[in-house]
């Protein structure tokens, strides 16, 4: 990339209108994803409620409602896929609107990085204008999280040794080209800063106590339930007992199902919740650790 100010301001300007109109795609593909949810999920309702109640060969309405219940879980998983393509592309572009930003020093366009000065080297740290509004600090920190924030900062306020600065210059300039794996880094710790991850919060999740401990009966009921619906469900399909008895067991199942949601969907929901969110973080590590794999530059790998 050219050293030219107008040059690189085309050249993030660029990368911003390939984002646009990469979100406009997902955009696009999110809707009739919606749409087509909903049409899976109301044929899946309509086909199950025919099998129940109408006279035409029971046994396939069931299956053709399975089957468009099927395709309505495989659309929420490519939905979900394609959030993360959208959530990505946004990153990605607020990304480039900030170097623009940069470029044009429209310091309040450039967002805030939050640091602590030790006490003393504040004097310091006020002196030089290293941090703050307009300040060195805040054009050319692109960290996204508090470990990279900090480190950022000692540099600015720690002196180097000749060796330590040949070393950080060198791989700048080794750095400079790298666009992409640049931009990968930090939409990863963006990622990383928005989920309000980082090690120590993820250490406390994975070292707590689980709502569940202490809590077995809430696991086997739940597991007795399900059979007790799937069982119910099959001796209705297959006429194995009388539909009404069937009917009956299946919709005494269901009521205690219910009740049992409703007493406990919070803490459920707030454990599947958690799991996603843990999930998602352990995913964005390990692409963000495959990414500094890709440094050339080893000092910065073991740094990282």
């Amino acid at each position: 990339m050219s050293d030219n100010s107008e040059d690189r301001r085309a050249f993030y300007q660029e990368r911003v209108t390939s984002c646009d109109a990469e979100l406009a795609h997902w955009g696009l593909i999110s809707t009739r994803l919606s749409r087509f949810r909903g049409l899976t999920f109301f044929a899946a309702a309509l086909f199950a409620a025919w099998g129940s109640f109408g006279d035409t060969a029971p046994i396939l309405m069931y299956a053709l409602a399975a089957t468009s219940f099927l395709g309505f879980i495989a659309l929420i998983v490519y939905h979900e896929s394609v959030d993360v393509r959208d959530r990505v592309a946004r990153e990605r572009r607020a990304l480039n609107r900030d170097q623009l930003n940069r470029l044009g020093r429209h310091w309040n366009k450039i967002p805030e990085q939050p640091i602590e000065i030790p006490t003393e080297q504040v004097a310091l740290a006020k002196d030089l204008d290293l941090f703050g509004h307009a300040s060195l600090f805040k054009l050319i920190c692109n960290a996204q999280t508090p470990i990279g924030r900090r480190m950022l900062r000692d540099w600015l306020l720690v002196p180097a040794d000749g060796d330590e600065i040949q070393a950080r210059q060198e791989a700048v300039q080794q750095l400079t080209p790298l666009v992409d794996l640049r931009e990968e880094l930090a939409m990863r710790g963006r990622l990383i800063a928005k989920s309000g991850a980082g090690p120590d919060a993820f250490m406390d999740w994975v070292e707590g106590k689980g709502w569940l401990e202490g809590r077995a009966f809430v696991l086997v009921s739940a597991r007795v339930l399900a059979l007790a619906n799937l069982i119910s469900l099959l001796l209705l399909i297959f006429g194995i007992v009388p539909p009404f008895v069937a009917g009956v067991s299946l919709a005494a199942f269901v009521i205690l199902s219910m009740i049992f949601n409703v007493v406990f969907t919070g803490h459920v929901h707030e454990i599947f919740n958690s799991v996603d969110s843990k999930q998602n973080d352990i995913q964005i590590y390990r692409q963000l650790i495959d990414d500094v794999s890709r440094l050339p530059i080893e000092g910065l790998k073991a740094e990282s």
